[in-house]
Parts: C-alpha cells; structure tokens; sequence
C-alpha cells in the first residue's frame, strides 16, 4: 500500500477516535421574551463557548435548544451566562438588568 494511503487512513482513524470519546448532551432553555438583536446576540454569544456544538433559538417558543460536549463544557457556565444577561430572569435575579430593547 502507497505510504500517502497510509497516511490517509491513519488520519481517518484518529479522527474516529477523537470523534468517539465526545459526549453530547442536550438542553433546552425557557428564556424571557427577547428582540430579535438579542436573539442574535445570544445564539452568536453561546456559539462562541468552547464545548457548544448545536444552538437554535426559538422565538415562538421563547426556547434555547443547545447541543454540548459533556466532556469539556459545562451547564452551570451556560446558565450563569444566561442569568448574567438577562435572559433568564426570577425574583433572585432582579439585579441583573433588562435590555432596554426587550422590556
């Protein structure tokens, strides 16, 4: 066998196994009524973290569905991002603001 089909397969394989050893989980978030920049902004922001591999949201459903790798990311950092913008808001978070966009 040719050393460059060689090479070729032995990459194919370490992919494979790298691919495997990922664990994906998924989420689904009720967030608060937010604009569309907003929407925006937060799928853009949420894609941006390492370990995400899948983020849609839903304005009719006011829904975030992500997709993660459990082996390198962490729900809690998600949801303190999510609280930190306001995008999910309860009584305990009355001191993160509103966008004034979305009020």
């Amino acid at each position: 066998m040719p050393i460059g089909r060689c090479s070729t397969y032995l990459m194919l394989l370490a992919a494979l196994l790298a691919t495997a050893c990922i664990k994906l989980q998924e989420k689904e978030i009720k967030l608060a009524p937010i604009c569309p920049e907003c929407a925006d902004y937060l799928q853009d922001s949420v894609k941006a973290m390492p370990g995400i591999r899948y983020v849609e949201y839903s304005p009719k459903l006011q829904l975030l569905n992500v997709k993660y790798d459990t082996t390198s990311f962490s729900p809690r950092r998600l949801q303190r991002f999510l609280t930190q913008q306001g995008f999910i808001r309860s009584v305990r978070d009355s001191a993160y603001k509103v966008p004034a966009c979305c009020k």
